[in-house]
């Protein structure tokens, strides 16, 4: 064991004898050395938020008291940080509850929305991210999360505003951007109230604005005009692997006509797998990007 382990060590032992013999300031001040050096140990987290909560039961006025309970609250938040990182659901809500239950006004609300999403909870997540967005009502990342809940609630409108949001703050949100064009396309694929004719025309117009966006700065292809020449179309995804996409996109390509078209397949992925090397039926020609 080496000099700087050893010290560590002991400020450890030293704080959990002053915990236990209920010197709970020493303990608190001491435990916070230990996670200088150690900030993910979780035996030294919940001893370190559990002596602030007991130095605020001993607290002699309540200014005194509350800033233990956010003090408190600060070590049981980053109990449920690293819970959930470790993907521990079950004890990262416990943690983030508690942390709620200390200090109302904690920012942890935002990371248990976060949480409560991820477990598909939506109901549960959207007024914790509510509670979070009262404290940080300009905050990008609590918009976008709270608008993609909604869009998975199916409540359109109201995250299409919260969209827009952010990007009035932030332009270079890339996940809002997707959200209020494709990932909008792709929304109305799975809502019962919207027709087929809805549909296709939905995705002509978003087709149209894409189209005039980029027209000034298109340049001229050098290709041959000529109208009976076989088409080229590439297809890019990130999806050409292991992945239900490929199953549905075989069908797509085998409608097309052959004597017209000539598709090829990109596949836009970190690790191709068995699929993206045996390539997309019906294509002519497929390959990694």
């Amino acid at each position: 064991m080496g000099p700087q382990n050893s010290n560590v060590e002991f400020a450890r032992r030293l704080a959990e004898a002053n915990l236990a013999r209920g010197a709970f300031e020493r303990a608190y001040r001491t435990f916070l050395r230990v996670l200088a050096a150690a900030p993910d140990d979780l035996s030294a987290l919940v001893d370190c938020g559990t002596a602030a909560e007991r130095a605020a039961e001993q607290a002699h006025s309540e200014s005194t008291r509350q800033r233990w309970l956010r003090a408190a609250a600060e070590q049981f938040a980053r109990v449920g940080e690293v819970h959930a990182s470790v993907r521990s659901g079950a004890r990262a809500e416990t943690a983030f509850r508690h942390a709620l239950e200390l200090d109302p006004k904690s920012d942890v609300a935002g990371a248990y929305a976060d949480l409560l999403a991820e477990m598909g909870r939506l109901s549960e997540a959207e007024p914790l991210f509510r509670r979070a967005l009262a404290l940080q009502p300009n905050s990008t990342r609590i918009l976008n999360n709270l608008a993609t809940t909604l869009a998975d609630l199916g409540r359109d409108g109201e995250a299409e505003a919260l969209f827009r949001r952010v990007l009035d703050l932030d332009p270079g949100v890339s996940e809002a951007e997707y959200a209020l064009s494709s990932g909008r396309l792709m929304r109305l694929c799975y809502r019962s109230d919207v027709s087929t004719e809805s549909l296709f025309e939905a995705h002509r117009n978003w087709g149209s604005e894409l189209t005039a966006r980029q027209s000034d700065s298109a340049q001229p292809f050098p290709n041959p005009c000529d109208p009976d020449r076989p088409l080229r179309i590439g297809y890019v995804s990130p999806d050409f692997r292991q992945h239900s996409t490929v199953h549905f996109f075989e069908t797509l390509l085998a409608r097309h006509d052959r004597s017209r078209f000539e598709t090829f397949c990109y596949a836009e992925v970190a690790e191709p797998d068995a699929a993206t090397r045996r390539g997309i039926p019906h294509a002519r020609g497929s390959r990694p990007s």
